[in-house]
């Protein structure tokens, strides 16, 4: 009998290294979240992007909690507090050193 044929599903999880920017502050706090669910940074965030494009969230109330008190340890109310209402949301805000061209990422080796 032959073999039924299995639909490799490895092109679905490939990994990309990423530069990106942010706050200081947000990261110190997804670093705390992400030490305390025990579970690496990149992890932390790739779930909750894949989350919230799904609708919902993966913090239950015993980890917001915690979130809420890693927010005030640094200092990311008061950072958001000092922003115009929905600066953060609607993108207008900005870090102060945009300024600053930023680096393009390196190209791949063998790729145009």
């Amino acid at each position: 009998m032959p073999k039924p044929k299995v639909r490799s599903t490895e092109h679905l999880f490939q990994r990309v290294q990423l530069g990106l920017r942010m706050n200081k502050r947000v990261v110190k706090v997804l670093k705390a979240t992400a030490e305390y669910m025990d579970m690496p940074l990149s992890a932390l965030i790739e779930s909750m992007a894949v989350t919230a494009l799904e609708g919902g969230c993966i913090f239950g109330p015993d980890v917001m909690k915690r979130i809420e008190q890693f927010k005030e340890i640094y200092g990311l109310n008061e950072m958001l507090e000092a922003l115009p209402d929905g600066a953060y949301d609607d993108g207008a805000y900005e870090d102060e050193d945009d300024d600053e061209p930023e680096e393009e990422a390196p190209k791949p080796k063998g790729k145009k």
